[in-house]
């Protein structure tokens, strides 16, 4: 019995197809079930677990990255300032329609 890609035995089924085609049936199967109603939905509490879960799974193993306090400083402080700017600009937004709105609905004499 030998194992070369091109005998019988060799790399079969998603084994033997390019990375791009497994990706391509793989998006297709979750485009499907999602269709049907039948895919996974988080709440925003199932993430957040699966996300902690994740995280010490990944510090248990070594792998992950050891903040330091300076740096975790840092990314905090950046979240917070994108944060911030994000809600200002969601706030420019809705002004803009609230008078958008506004001048559209004005009854002219």
């Amino acid at each position: 019995m030998t194992t070369t890609n091109d005998t019988p035995k060799g790399r079969q089924g998603l084994a033997s197809m390019s990375p791009e085609r497994r990706r391509e049936i793989a998006g297709k199967g979750g485009k499907a079930a999602h269709a049907m109603g039948k895919a996974h939905q988080w709440t925003a509490e199932q993430a957040k677990e699966a996300g902690r879960k994740g995280g010490l799974a990944t510090q248990a193993k070594g792998r992950g990255h050891r903040w330091t306090p300076a740096e975790a400083e840092a990314a905090g402080r950046k979240g917070g300032t994108a944060t911030q700017e994000r809600l200002r600009g969601l706030a420019e937004v809705k002004a803009e329609q609230e008078d958008a709105y506004a001048d559209h609905t004005a009854i002219s004499p």
